[in-house]
């Protein structure tokens, strides 16, 4: 990120198109929101401006372009799972941000609120619940289903003092009902390992679920252990009732049959069932363990701080899932992320179980290759129910990774079989 992106004089991009939909969202109508260039926004002084971040037209992030304090946080906050290198070229971006130089970019979002009534809009309702003046630092994720807008609470002293998720959509609304819920169990009690952030607040703006956290911000950044993330995920999955089981008899097996088939029918389902199928007539008596699992921990879903893992976005948490599970989605996710194909990404953890899996209890050859089975259809289930088809995303394309995926895995349990 550079505070120095030029926006090319051109017709609104999607994403840009994206941002304005979410701010929106968060200021309804009559408020009203403009897009002012440079230099024209220097002699506009709107109730609220935004700067778009990297750019306009890929917009990732909207940071306040007054007080300069707060501008200067939301640049740092920009990454929360940032590495030590990354970290410090964000706090140097920060600096120059708090400099004013922030008001060089080519674009301001300049928003003039409804002020009719005290919630009016999200920054209305967040200063009420919160007691106080803040400022916002707007994340900008991409047009998934699943996407929802994250908000940066920002003290007049540039502190920052709570991250706010809004569902906005009955998919994103229930999710942060979920994750209300996890919170509610897995913050409940100490961790060795890991942490959680504390709810400062949950509950509903003109229909759209907020929810609240305490920030758990790592600073400087820790480098992140393997042997700690692997410590950190066996003490999650001890988290409630683990048990032994055998897969073809399991509640787990029962609930992703149901979830297939509630799918609507289309090639995937079909392959989906199939390989479920196969599964159960290799496992027969054999038997794994299940416990809780995140279900989305990602590089850039944890960070390290004071020797444990800090660990965010609880919305897929689930009982009674295989042990392995986090560990593969935490190889995959984080694979793609730098660039890998999801193909590729899913047949070099598929090739990787002792590593992967071993921390895990995992040893035997013939569980190992049964849970990437479960988890290759499992995700597979979770990306169509949640229409991350149609988002675009790489994980998304099943066309480019799924029939591939799993004739290897099928054919791994056919070689047991034998």
């Amino acid at each position: 990120m550079s505070l120095h992106h030029r926006d090319p004089p051109m017709a609104p991009s999607r994403q840009s198109r994206h941002a304005h939909d979410v701010l929106r969202t968060l200021w309804p109508e009559p408020a009203r929101i403009r897009a002012v260039r440079w230099p024209l926004f220097r002699r506009v002084h709107a109730p609220l401006e935004y700067i778009p971040l990297p750019s306009r037209a890929n917009t990732k992030m909207l940071i306040p372009r007054r007080p300069l304090r707060a501008t200067a946080t939301a640049v740092r906050n920009y990454k929360t799972s940032a590495s030590a290198s990354t970290q410090r070229r964000l706090d140097t971006l920060a600096t120059a941000a708090r400099l004013g130089l922030a008001d060089s970019l080519p674009w301001m979002l300049a928003i003039y609120p409804d002020r009719s009534s005290p919630d009016a809009d999200i920054a209305q309702y967040l200063m009420s619940v919160m007691g106080r003046p803040l400022a916002l630092g707007i994340h900008i994720g991409p047009g998934r289903a699943v996407q929802k807008p994250v908000i940066q609470l920002i003290d007049a002293d540039g502190s920052t003092c709570g991250f706010t998720k809004v569902g906005t959509r009955a998919l994103t609304r229930k999710l942060v009902r979920d994750e209300v819920a996890t919170l509610a169990i897995v913050g409940g009690v100490p961790h060795r390992t890991f942490r959680v952030p504390r709810v400062l607040h949950d509950g509903q703006w003109h229909g759209n679920e907020v929810l609240v956290l305490e920030p758990l911000i790592s600073s400087p950044a820790e480098p992140r252990l393997p042997r700690r993330v692997a410590e950190a995920m066996v003490e999650l999955a001890q988290i409630g009732p683990a048990s032994r089981e055998m897969v073809s008899t399991s509640g787990y097996w029962g609930d992703l049959r149901q979830q297939i088939d509630e799918l609507p029918s289309s090639r995937y389902s079909l392959r989906l069932a199939a390989s479920l199928d196969r599964v159960k007539l290799v496992a027969n008596d054999i038997e794994l363990v299940f416990g809780a699992s995140h279900g989305d921990w990602t590089p850039w879903n944890m960070a390290m701080a004071d020797g444990q893992v800090i660990l965010w976005d609880w919305e897929y948490f689930r009982f009674g899932v295989p042990l392995g599970f986090d560990a593969l989605h935490f190889r995959i996710q984080g694979a793609v992320s730098r660039g890998s194909s999801p193909a590729r990404a899913f047949l070099d953890a598929a090739s990787s179980t002792t590593e992967l899996l071993g921390p895990c209890g995992l040893i035997d050859q013939i569980a190992a290759d049964l849970v990437v089975t479960l988890y290759v259809i499992d995700i597979a289930t979770r990306y169509i129910r949640d229409g991350e088809l149609q988002a675009g995303t790489a994980m998304g394309q099943l066309d480019d990774w799924l029939t591939l995926v799993l004739d290897r895995q099928d054919q791994r349990l056919d070689e047991h079989r034998s």
